[in-house]
Order: structure tokens, then sequence, then C-alpha cells
């Protein structure tokens, strides 16, 4: 298990999360701290969301865990989002409050279309 700084987030004392590689075309993101804010899970699904690679995330607020799966051999690219904000960034059709503590919740990629 690998733990990155969250640079791309720009915010003072950045929370730090956990990445987990499951297989080779999924990982996950393991940090209480982004997922007990709806603020900071907003920005950490529209960063991850930007990269064009990423197929689905799914959140698990229970767990703690955002499952990410992308295409087979992009995990560079995909963590290349964390370490420099994207300028373009995807808005979310669902508000983070809308993902309940007890639930599983996904968001899939269809072209630019989330």
């Amino acid at each position: 298990m690998s733990s990155l700084n969250a640079n791309a987030f720009a915010t003072p004392g950045s929370a730090r999360f956990s990445v987990r590689i499951t297989g080779p075309d999924r990982f996950v993101i393991g940090g209480a701290e982004w997922l007990s804010s709806d603020s900071r899970l907003a920005m950490l699904l529209r960063v991850t969301l930007a990269a064009p690679a990423v197929r689905s995330v799914t959140v698990d607020r229970q767990r703690h865990e955002v499952e990410v799966q992308h295409e087979p051999g992009s995990w560079r690219a995909v963590a290349a989002n964390y370490r420099i904000r994207p300028a373009d960034l995807p808005e979310l059709d669902v508000e983070p409050e809308e993902v309940e503590s007890h639930r599983r919740r996904s968001f899939f990629r269809y072209g630019r279309l989330i």
C-alpha cells in the first residue's frame, strides 16, 4: 500500500490517502478524511473523473474507500491528476451528500458524460 500526499487539492494541511492497486485496471483510495466531508469528496470525485482513462468510480463511505476503474495500463496517467489539478474539472450531477453513509454509489463515464 502506498501513500500519496494530496497536493493537487491545494488546501492547507491537506489530507493524505492510501492507494491500493487491486488489479491491472483498478485501484482503491482509502482515507476517512476525504470521505467525511462532502466538499472534500466532491473534489476527490471531480479530480479523479477528470482523467479520461477513468471508467468508473464507486464510493463506499461506510468503508471509507473509493474504487477507481480505469483503462488497463493507464495507472500513471490517472495518478498524474492527483499531483497536478487539471484545469478542466467535470461538474457532478449528483451532490456528494446524496452518497449516503451506509450505501455504495457509483459514477460511470460515457465519453465526457458522467
